[in-house]
């Protein structure tokens, strides 16, 4: 239980700060290109996602993973065009409200593990702001 706690808790911190650095005065100057951009957290990403293994986790390999992936590349590139034109807060919070207006659909059409409670999704986003 605790294991699955700080994950979410680095889940959270990793995935709310992952745009903070699109608008530092370094990347700006740089004038760096989203799919290059998008590119480099990829790669990071990948090579931190092994680490997982040396924690002990159990290696599955998921035809959901390779399509999650080919899902990830496009919708990176547009949320650094989103925090480029819109501002970090506003565009997450756009894409927060899609994820979780996508979550209730059925889980056999978005991955084989059973939502807990696919109702609270739907809580959420009819008391969000």
């Amino acid at each position: 239980m605790l294991e699955g706690l700080l994950a979410v808790g680095l889940a959270w911190v990793c995935f709310g700060s992952f745009g903070v650095p699109i608008k530092s005065e370094a990347v700006r100057a740089a004038n760096v290109h989203p799919l290059v951009y998008q590119s480099y957290k990829t790669f990071w990403t990948f090579v931190t996602c092994w680490l997982t293994l040396a924690a002990g986790v159990e290696f599955r390999f998921s035809w959901w993973g390779l399509a999650s992936g080919l899902a990830w590349v496009p919708a990176g590139v547009a949320a650094i065009v989103a925090v480029n034109h819109a501002g970090l807060a506003l565009a997450q919070a756009t894409w927060q409200i899609h994820i979780i207006a996508v979550r209730p659909t059925p889980p056999r059409l978005q991955h084989p593990h059973p939502h807990p409670q696919p109702l609270c999704s739907v809580r959420a986003l009819r008391c969000g702001p």
